[in-house]
């Protein structure tokens, strides 16, 4: 993008000068996701809420402990939902009136148990072992993973990378357009960022049949783009 404005260079200095041009660059670094993130829910009924819970509780630290056992810290082990709720049936009953033949019913809703479910999040920082653990904790009898992904730990330096480098790129665009319009250039006197393109890491969502997965899902981590675009105006003259 390029534009240019003619007119008198105001004197005052904290004035926006009437003689500028802006200039875009682009940076992109390609980074290779060095962490595998998924969560798995664990739900448990049962008569009484009390007992719904217990029963949660005692699967979801069997789940934990073997975790841990399998290399996975408890900082990276975290809970994401805790609920207990009632389960509903409609029940419905017949009722006669004296005067008549006719009838009518009636029906109330009914508590028929209770439900407990925790939704646990897991980052696994040796993605290589992501499979495996998605198969632990399906063998644990876990009610289903979600939100596989891969990401890069530390995106905000990759992305400063990608920042010097557009706006590395600005300068020599803002430079050879400088050059070719025979002007020089004074200051800067805005700049913008953009971000864009991104990254998308991989999803899925897998319901676990009775006993988990047989054999370890393969994961595909790919490849992740940080993109960044700037724009920057120039005094010229």
């Amino acid at each position: 993008m390029l534009a240019f404005k003619e007119g008198a260079k105001l004197d005052q200095e904290s004035e926006y000068p009437s003689t500028t041009i802006s200039v875009e660059g682009k940076g992109k670094v390609v980074a290779l996701p060095n962490i595998a993130q998924f969560s798995f829910t664990v739900s448990e009924r049962a008569e009484t809420s009390q007992l719904a819970q217990q029963l949660a509780t005692t699967k979801i630290n069997s789940v934990v402990e073997a975790l841990v056992a399998a290399g996975i810290t408890e900082t990276d082990i975290k809970t994401s939902s805790y609920n207990i709720y009632p389960n509903y049936s409609y029940e419905t009953r017949e009722v006669s009136i004296d005067f008549g033949s006719s009838a009518t019913t009636s029906g109330e809703s009914v508590i028929t148990s209770y439900e407990a479910s925790q939704t646990t999040e897991i980052k696994v920082r040796n993605i290589n072992e992501a499979g495996n653990l998605i198969t632990l904790v399906g063998q644990k009898g876990v009610s289903n993973v979600s939100g596989v992904q891969f990401v890069v730990d530390d995106e905000d330096v990759i992305g400063e990378e990608a920042r010097a480098l557009a706006i590395t790129d600005a300068k020599m665009n803002a430079a050879k357009i400088a050059q070719e319009l025979g002007v020089e250039l004074v200051r800067i006197v805005s700049y913008y960022e953009n971000n864009a393109g991104s990254p998308e890491p991989y999803y899925n969502t897998a319901r676990m049949s009775e006993g988990g997965f047989s054999v370890a899902p393969k994961l595909s981590p790919g490849e992740e783009e940080i993109v960044k675009t700037v724009s920057i105006t120039y005094e010229i003259r």
